[in-house]
């Protein structure tokens, strides 16, 4: 897979992303009056879905690796990122803000480690308990008590606003100190996924955009 390849699909993958926490916040608001347990298991389906497409999305990213390509088949969170992990220290996306000043026309990036969202450490998390949610078995499940408060959806919102402050804008390091991915989920104009593509001149300390996709 080339590099605009690469580039393309990561963006249809964050296309998807978009829908899926879509579907969650018009699904936890249940104006539909659907059965709150029902409510749960929709939300951490899309959850589920998501965590892996982030994983997805890490291996697209770092197609040209290898080690990366070993991977193709796997589609467990935990597993990619413990072995993109080993290879490759900075795959994982961080949050990032593009800051417009006015005066001079310089854009500034700037990167939010402190912002709230889901950690790399998080993404497996979510993903194993998107999934303990959603399976009905053992029989010890069955059993046991119902949730109290089945209509309080805090952890759901919790979750979301995690993810979307990973992906409203973010980053990805391709070569460090050299290239990298600048990710909006919402370009302004399109309102469409747009990726830049940003380009470093370590001895200048210059950043230029040296392409710009919008799905």
């Amino acid at each position: 897979m080339n590099s605009q390849e690469s580039v393309r699909l990561y963006c249809s993958l964050m296309e998807e992303v978009k829908v899926r926490l879509a579907l969650i916040n018009n699904t936890y608001q249940n104006n539909e009056n659907i059965p709150p347990m029902m409510v749960r298991e929709i939300c951490y389906l899309q959850f589920r879905f998501i965590c892996e497409i982030i994983a997805l999305a890490c291996l697209v990213a770092h197609g040209d690796l290898p080690e990366a390509k070993a991977l193709k088949d796997t589609y467990e969170p935990g597993k990619i990122i413990k072995h993109l992990d080993r290879i490759k220290p900075f795959f994982y996306p961080q949050p990032m803000e593009l800051e417009r000043n006015e005066s001079n026309k310089t854009v500034i990036f700037a990167g939010r480690p402190d912002s709230f969202h889901l950690t790399q450490t998080e993404l497996p998390v979510l993903w194993g308990k998107a999934g303990d949610i959603l399976h009905r078995s053992p029989m010890v499940k069955v059993l046991s008590k119902k949730r109290n408060n089945l209509d309080d959806f805090s952890d759901v919102f919790e979750w979301s606003a995690k993810l979307t402050g990973l992906l409203n804008t973010h980053w990805i390091t391709l070569k460090e100190n050299k290239t990298g991915m600048f990710v909006s989920l919402q370009a302004k104009e399109t309102n469409r996924v747009a990726v830049s593509i940003l380009d470093f001149e370590s001895k200048h300390g210059e950043v230029k955009i040296s392409e710009t996709w919008v799905v």
